[in-house]
């Protein structure tokens, strides 16, 4: 991408998710280090941006993790480290940033990659052009603005799809508001789950979020309510 975004929104998005509006064309200048993602073509920039833009926040304020989203991504990192082999399996946490094709580069959370498709010559300075096997996201990191996409479950239709179609075998997204977890697998119906209930992360790995956050002597519903 060049130095900055110069977005014309298409009027449609090609998706696999069931509905979008019509985008109204528009144009503006957004620095790239804004942009989180981007899907198609379509620049999803980090939700809080137009802050950043009036310099009512920073940059590094936008983009942190909460410190209860930070847990829970350690959980589950932590989690898939004891449990699978690193001969088979790598996993990462952070911006694990992926190329998929042309205009099409993905931000995640968590990502676990088959050891055998990362050879040292993958390792530079850019996107991982490898998809990973499973994918973890806590919350949406997103703005919708100018994208044509009128809701969450919009973003998480396009953004899971799209992981999909280039063989991502199973996709979990943690819903920290609502206390839930989406559980995606291609072919099969997707679930959403209560986190107080053991999860299978992939492989007959067994999360409780739930229960880990009391053990920490964690009440979620105190955080989200503040």
């Amino acid at each position: 991408m060049a130095s900055s975004a110069n977005i014309a929104v298409k009027e449609n998005i090609r998706s696999g998710s069931p509905s979008h509006t019509r985008a109204q064309r528009r144009t503006r200048k957004v620095p790239d280090y804004l942009v989180r993602e981007m899907i198609n073509g379509i620049p999803f920039f980090y939700k809080g941006y137009k802050e950043v833009l009036t310099k009512n926040k920073t940059f590094e304020d936008i983009m942190a993790d909460s410190g209860l989203q930070s847990l829970i991504k350690k959980y589950l990192y932590d989690l898939l480290l004891r449990h699978l082999d690193p001969a088979v399996y790598e996993v990462f946490m952070g911006e694990v940033e992926t190329h998929l094709e042309h205009k099409s580069n993905l931000g995640l959370d968590i990502a676990v990659f088959e050891t055998a498709m990362l050879p040292g010559d993958k390792f530079d300075f850019k996107y991982l052009a490898v998809v990973p096997r499973l994918v973890i996201e806590v919350d949406m990191k997103v703005s919708l603005d100018e994208t044509g996409l009128q809701s969450f479950e919009d973003f998480l239709n396009l953004k899971t799809q799209k992981l999909f179609d280039f063989g991502t075998k199973r996709l979990l997204w943690v819903l920290t508001r609502s206390k839930k977890v989406v559980v995606a697998t291609p072919g099969e119906d997707w679930k959403i789950i209560d986190w107080n209930k053991n999860i299978e992360v992939w492989l007959g790995i067994e999360a409780n979020i739930g229960n880990h956050l009391k053990t920490r002597g964690i009440n979620p519903d105190i955080i989200i309510s503040s």
